[in-house]
């Protein structure tokens, strides 16, 4: 997973990226590190946190759209 993060985002630059993982946020490797653009969220997580996480990803970059606000 992060290792296709970092090619996403070596790819498309301005992307978004959200990575879900169970390990603990530190896990992530060094000399990879997550992409500039990644949020982390950790599982577990319920629908509700999902969409709030997406919701603010979204509101932070204007991305919303206003048929679902």
């Amino acid at each position: 997973g992060q290792e296709l993060a970092n090619e996403i985002a070596r790819r498309q630059p301005s992307i978004e990226i959200l990575l879900m993982s169970g390990y603990a946020s530190d896990a992530f490797e060094e000399e990879l590190g997550p992409p500039d653009h990644a949020s982390l969220l950790q599982k577990p997580f319920g629908m509700g946190t999902l969409a709030r996480k997406l919701r603010s990803i979204l509101d932070a970059e204007g991305r919303g759209d206003p048929e679902l606000d």
